[in-house]
């Protein structure tokens, strides 16, 4: 397996994990101080957003609004702003935040990893499960299945929550898919107890 000890902004050098801990990584952003191309610290950005580094990604976002904060950029900018924002909410546990900043920025066509986004929908829906507020985590745990319709854990808690609510058709529509797709989950047993009400 090879691991990431250094980069700058036209090379990277990956040594095997055997040899990293001899090696002590260098991830400093201050040593992009000088770029003056928006499209490396573009790359830079995404980079430390990948590795959730927040201050390198808010170092790089402030170079970026220092030297490219008009015309085109000043968009790009701003919704990485809001990008960042997200982030930080939902390392701070705000999800609901960090969920209206991602939808926006999904809906406007900014983002294409919805990691975060649907991982922040999730626990705003266990979130809402824990007060029984079911129909609030309902509406989450189906925003999840809009963007991934087989997610396996939304797929559950949607049958789940339906049944607490009630709602036969909806429950028994995400039990079934669930068992179909996953047959040898642990959770088929339990699933199965609660459709025998449904009989």
């Amino acid at each position: 397996m090879w691991k990431l000890a250094y980069f700058d902004k036209s090379s990277a050098i990956f040594v095997q994990d055997f040899l990293a801990s001899s090696i002590k990584e260098d991830f400093d952003p201050k040593r992009f101080e000088n770029v003056k191309n928006m499209g490396i610290l573009r790359n830079l950005f995404a980079f430390y957003l990948n590795r959730k580094d927040i201050e390198g990604s808010s170092y790089i976002l402030e170079l970026m609004k220092r030297r490219f904060y008009y015309g085109r950029y000043k968009r790009y900018i701003n919704d990485n702003a809001l990008l960042l924002e997200a982030y930080l909410a939902f390392k701070d546990g705000h999800y609901e935040k960090a969920v209206n900043n991602l939808e926006y920025l999904k809906d406007k066509g900014t983002i294409k990893d919805i990691s975060l986004l649907v991982e922040s929908y999730y626990l705003t829906a266990m979130r809402a499960f824990e007060k029984d507020d079911f129909s609030d985590a309902l509406i989450y745990i189906e925003r999840i299945l809009t963007i991934q319709p087989n997610h396996p854990d939304a797929l559950y808690y949607a049958g789940l929550l339906s049944y607490f609510k009630r709602d036969k058709v909806k429950t028994l529509k995400y039990f079934r898919k669930f068992i179909s797709l996953y047959p040898d989950s642990p959770l088929v047993a339990e699933i199965k107890q609660i459709l025998i009400h449904y009989k």
